[in-house]
């Protein structure tokens, strides 16, 4: 994350994403495929599996680092082999952005949960502990009951946020505020 200003001199945090290399590989539609959808391949890659080497073909694509499938109802504009560009959004629009937040690993109640820590003098031994976990009379913990465990490595969706930037010849965009997931992860950008 990085900090723009506007012609006022007012800062925005601002995430910058490279969009570059996102093309259409297959459009499936409802006849043949019983569903609309659009693949995208992203990116490319040494080594492509012959399976993948030989669907990419068909679009004139030579590898992909990734291909994911958007489904939707109105595919008429679209065409195999064409890139999508960042030109399809705005400055001012608002966007839905989807990624895989960072993994934290096996977390305690207090990071994971924000438990309140136990007393730290007076002989306690319960600073980090998170106490009962059920009364005596179900005999087995209620389901839902908050404990430590892995934390992070879920997807996430943001809505609303503001496109503060588009600079297409780089094939860069700017986003208001923090994305979740790691630097360098793959997102997804979702226009309303």
């Amino acid at each position: 994350m990085t900090r723009i200003f506007n012609e006022g001199g007012e800062s925005f945090p601002v995430t910058i994403l490279n969009v570059a290399g996102n093309k259409i590989s297959q459009i499936k539609n409802s006849t043949s495929d019983h569903y609309t959808a659009i693949q995208v391949a992203y990116g490319s890659k040494k080594h492509n599996p012959k399976s993948v080497v030989g669907h990419l073909k068909k679009a004139d694509i030579e590898s992909a680092f990734r291909i994911k499938e958007f489904r939707g109802t109105d595919l008429g504009e679209f065409k195999v082999g064409e890139e999508i560009s960042i030109k399809t959004f705005s400055v001012g629009d608002m966007v839905s952005v989807t990624s895989t937040s960072k993994g934290k690993g096996f977390s305690g109640t207090v990071k994971r949960h924000n438990f309140q820590i136990g007393p730290k003098s007076h002989g306690s031994n319960n600073m980090r502990q998170p106490g009962s976990i059920g009364a005596t009379t179900p005999a087995h913990v209620i389901k839902g009951r908050r404990m430590p465990g892995r934390m992070g490595g879920e997807t996430t969706t943001l809505k609303d946020i503001e496109v503060l930037g588009i600079f297409a010849d780089d094939h860069v965009m700017l986003l208001k505020g923090p994305i979740p997931g790691p630097n360098g992860s793959i997102i997804k950008i979702f226009s309303k």
